[in-house]
């Protein structure tokens, strides 16, 4: 088995410069000033003379991870443990592994507060070049991608401090439209390439219940986001709702939410985490913090399916 090589890699976020023979990689690979056609190229006395088979076969060891991508914020500084100095060699195999950069890889879209802010805080339209979300894909590698996972669930910076009351909060927001508006317009792009689609929305412990469905309501008023998820040439798409101690999972059809609401969703399955943390509360008192008869753990993840209902989505329309 070939061995990773790990020294000196390169972010797939990060800038980079190639010599003279090769496009210039910059922020995000943007290649919208880069000659795609691959001609021109110099040699790689090494990598040339291999067959393509072989050559795609390190490419897919170098720059194809095994988890989802994720942007620098959501890595929390971690490494992505990719090689992608091979990005270096020549025009040829900077076109090679990069259409197997794109294709291959899952993208994990999060919001990337500072750009919706940034693009927000205008009165002009948002500036869609400069994507409203992490990781950085720029819009020209856009209906390259087959792989694309989406949280949905957008998170300001700085994250509210106090919740807001009853008299006082209103399900609007500019940046979270901004970031609902950009990533429409990177699933619009990629809709013919997808093979595989997840939808998830990623809550944390301390993020409050109105805030998490804000970006729930805003999908429901608008249906531009429905439709284009109704358009993905798929069978099923994947659904999650992700809880620190929670989590809900379903495949459902593309078009399911032409028929059902998306908000009546979400609030159900934050109804049923709320539940079953009450629940959790009162066995914990009732046992003095002792683990469960079952040895297993309280603070275990907990799947929210039997409370949300199996037969969904037929039982989200009877709410």
């Amino acid at each position: 088995m070939l061995k990773r090589k790990l020294s000196n890699p390169t972010d797939y976020g990060s800038p980079s410069k190639l010599h003279e023979a090769s496009p210039p990689l910059e922020h995000g690979f943007d290649a919208s000033r880069t000659d795609t056609s691959c001609g021109g190229m110099s040699n790689c006395s090494f990598l040339d003379r291999l067959p393509t088979e072989l050559r795609l076969t390190i490419y897919e060891h170098l720059v194809v991870s095994r988890t989802p991508l994720l942007g620098a914020t959501a890595r929390k500084g971690a490494s992505t443990g990719l090689s992608l100095s091979i990005f270096q060699a020549n025009r040829q195999i900077y076109c090679e592994a990069h259409s197997v950069f794109l294709s291959q890889n899952t993208f994990h879209i999060t919001s990337n507060p500072s750009s919706t802010l940034a693009n927000s805080s205008s009165d002009q339209e948002p500036v869609l070049d400069v994507p409203a979300f992490e990781p950085p894909l720029p819009r020209i590698h856009w209906p390259s991608i087959h792989h694309l996972t989406i949280d949905i669930v957008y998170y300001p910076s700085p994250p509210p401090s106090t919740p807001h009351t009853s008299d006082t909060w209103k399900p609007a927001c500019p940046a979270a439209s901004t970031y609902l508006t950009s990533i429409l317009s990177l699933l619009s792009s990629a809709t013919t390439s997808l093979r595989t689609f997840t939808l998830i929305a990623s809550i944390s412990e301390s993020f409050c219940a109105r805030q998490s469905l804000l970006t729930f309501f805003l999908l429901d008023r608008d249906r531009a986001f429905i439709r284009t998820l109704a358009a993905l040439p798929l069978a099923h798409l994947a659904l999650r709702f992700e809880f620190p101690d929670c989590f809900y999972r379903v495949s459902v059809c593309p078009n399911v939410f032409e028929k059902k609401s998306i908000l009546l969703l979400a609030c159900q399955v934050i109804f049923c985490q709320s539940q079953v943390r009450i629940d959790r509360l009162l066995e914990a008192f009732e046992s003095g913090g002792r683990v469960r008869e079952s040895g297993v753990d309280v603070r275990e993840r907990m799947d929210l399916a039997p409370y949300v209902g199996r037969g969904w989505p037929r039982g989200v329309g009877e709410m």
